[in-house]
């Protein structure tokens, strides 16, 4: 009688790195349901600039893995 809705989205952006970040992470972007990494669907997804590189690392709440890396 029912059937299941699945949330769908579409994000993008443009970024240009100049420069590589040094120590940590930097977020370009996150969408979540509020928390940091504790929930699944706290990254959901989030773009962060790789430490030591101008690489973008992107993650996401995917299959049951809170934090699947791509």
């Amino acid at each position: 009688m029912y059937s299941d809705l699945y949330k769908m989205y579409d994000i993008s952006f443009e970024i240009k790195p100049f420069a590589v970040i040094g120590t940590g992470w930097a977020n370009v972007f996150k969408c979540g349901i509020g928390g940091d990494i504790e929930n699944y669907g706290d990254r959901n997804p989030a773009v962060w600039m790789k430490r030591g590189s101008t690489q973008l690392l992107i993650t996401s709440s995917i299959n049951g893995s809170i934090n699947y890396q791509r």
